[in-house]
């Protein structure tokens, strides 16, 4: 746990070297025995909120507190929702050539992409009907991320078809 030492408004840090009543001390004197020693507050700091969903200060208070606010909730589900087009985009666009083969050459499309194809798109559509019912951040919070399926390798040429 991250700890700073408090003593007449200015903040003193473990293995910092310091200078208190003309006395200059090293790094390794920056200890937290002799921090207490002085009388100096021991303050722990808490961890700091997630930056994904909170502006955080950049330091924490004499108290050890982050000062935070809440990201707009609306953005943060416009985010997620773009995010998750793209990802699914990119899982898909890894198999994009068997449906290319298959309009240009009549090629069947292995049964094993089309499920994981499928599957790809009704994660996508599934994660996104899920945002839109969020309200709250802290809703947003337990929400997560999408569960995309995995796949064997859906670029694996076929040796006959």
């Amino acid at each position: 746990m991250a700890t700073f030492y408090l003593n007449e408004g200015h903040r003193y840090y473990l293995s910092t070297p310091f200078t208190y009543n003309q006395i200059n001390y090293t790094q390794e004197g920056a200890t937290d025995e002799t921090f207490t020693s002085l009388g100096f507050k021991k303050v722990n700091i808490d961890p700091r909120p997630d930056d994904r969903y909170y502006v955080v200060s950049a330091e924490p208070d004499d108290k050890g507190k982050w000062h935070t606010e809440e990201r707009n909730v609306t953005q943060l589900k416009k985010d997620a929702i773009l995010s998750a087009k793209e990802n699914a985009a990119a899982l898909l666009s890894e198999s994009d050539w068997y449906v290319i083969r298959n309009i240009e050459t009549g090629a069947a499309i292995p049964k094993s992409v089309s499920e994981y194809r499928a599957s790809v798109r009704a994660t996508e559509t599934e994660y996104e009907a899920r945002v839109h019912k969020v309200t709250t951040l802290q809703e947003f919070i337990k929400l997560g991320e999408p569960n995309w399926p995995l796949t064997e390798e859906p670029n694996e040429i076929p040796v006959s078809e």
